[in-house]
């Protein structure tokens, strides 16, 4: 406490707090879709399939057709790992226009990871459509992929036959074949149904973010399916190979693990490599996201030396528990992300002069084995 030895007005600066950087989420999955009406007491976010059927309803043979898709898309998003599940209903008809409405209730600040939108496929019309505004929709909210869904029909066995689907090559989407099937979950029904294979990788997207980070592909032995009663077959290699170089993440059975998730891609072209892995893509948004938020917090800060200083550090001890958690390549720090704020090195005059603050980031991420540039611009108001 300073001792003031004449009257007068005196006054004391506050220091000013640290910087902190919290870890935005990773693992809300949003199901765009038709279902039964909520009770008045359901909340639109729910993180059980016990708390989605106390919402929306236990099963029945009256459930139109689109609103069983969507139900089975949840169940089997929980039952494999999923965590948290953003219903946003549309109606029965699913029209292009009832999907356009949907998708803008998610524009940011909603946090929202993956959009999985049962019932609707890439076929070349509505659905493809639909599918479309989806990606759209991720782009330009920069922070979320969305998950497509082949028509359920789709038999693969040639290049030639992918080719024919016309894709999309956005680094924020990805699909899966083929339809696993599950039993019959309808009172008093047997038999098998297929569900969404978008689905199943949204729970392993999910639980793998949250249990392992997003660093990590949700693919592989790791990256069994549950549920799952049958499987057309995809062994063969070449197939494989061809689902792979299109980005297509097949879906195998293997001895004594049973289904699980082959592939790891997203839809990015050759042309665009830097995005081509869904781990890649998924942590470089967790990072962007993360930062992005606590500068928000820095809007009315001056933009000198001294917050320059403490965003830095901010983001280094950031990287550095995430280099600790295996999230990136490197022998050490130094080798696996670099941070840079300043004049000359993240910004020009003309950027301090229009009060922007600019960060750039590399990041050594597990695939690719180079720096992944992020660079992150928050507009500083006049104070």
């Amino acid at each position: 406490m300073p001792k003031y030895r004449r009257p007068g007005i005196f006054y004391q600066t506050a220091p000013r707090a640290p910087f902190t950087i919290v870890a935005a989420a990773t693992s809300t999955t949003a199901f765009i879709g038709p279902t039964r009406s909520p009770s008045a007491s359901t909340k639109p976010t729910v993180r059980s399939w016990l708390e989605f059927e106390s919402g929306y309803g236990g099963a029945s043979l009256h459930d139109h057709p689109a609103v069983l898709a969507m139900r089975l898309a949840v169940y089997v998003y929980f039952l494999n790992g999923g965590q948290r599940a953003h219903i946003v209903p549309v109606d029965n008809a699913g029209n292009i226009a009832s999907y356009t409405r949907a998708l803008a209730e998610l524009q940011p600040p909603a946090e929202v990871n993956i959009l999985v939108l049962p019932g609707q496929a890439w076929d070349g019309g509505k659905g493809q459509a639909i599918l479309q505004q989806a990606i759209s929709h991720c782009e330009v909210a920069g922070d979320r992929m969305v998950i497509l869904d082949l028509p359920q029909t789709t038999t693969l066995t040639t290049s030639a036959q992918i080719n024919a689907l016309h894709l999309s090559h956005s680094g924020l989407a990805a699909s899966y074949y083929p339809w696993p099937a599950i039993s019959n979950p309808l009172p008093g029904q047997t038999g098998l149904m297929p569900v969404s294979p978008a689905a199943f990788a949204a729970g392993v997207w999910s639980g793998t973010g949250t249990g392992e980070g997003v660093w990590k592909a949700p693919a592989g032995s790791g990256a069994q399916l549950h549920g799952v009663s049958t499987l057309p077959d995809t062994s063969d290699p070449a197939l494989l190979e061809a689902l792979t170089e299109q980005g297509i993440n097949a879906i195998r059975e293997l001895p004594r693990l049973g289904p699980v998730i082959w592939g790891a891609r997203t839809l990015a072209s050759n042309a665009n490599p830097q995005w081509r892995y869904i781990a890649v893509r998924r942590s470089a948004l967790f990072i962007e996201q993360s930062v992005a938020r606590a500068m928000e917090r820095m809007e009315f800060e001056a933009n000198d030396q001294n917050l320059w200083t403490a965003l830095k550090q901010a983001c280094e001890s950031f990287l550095a528990n995430l280099y600790r958690s295996g999230a990136f390549q490197g022998s050490s720090p130094r080798h696996a992300y670099y941070v840079r704020c300043g004049l000359g090195e993240s910004m020009t005059q003309a950027d301090l002069d229009l009060e922007r603050l600019t960060l750039e980031l590399g990041i050594a991420l597990l695939k690719p084995a180079e720096f992944t540039l992020l660079r992150i611009t928050q507009q500083l108001r006049h104070r």
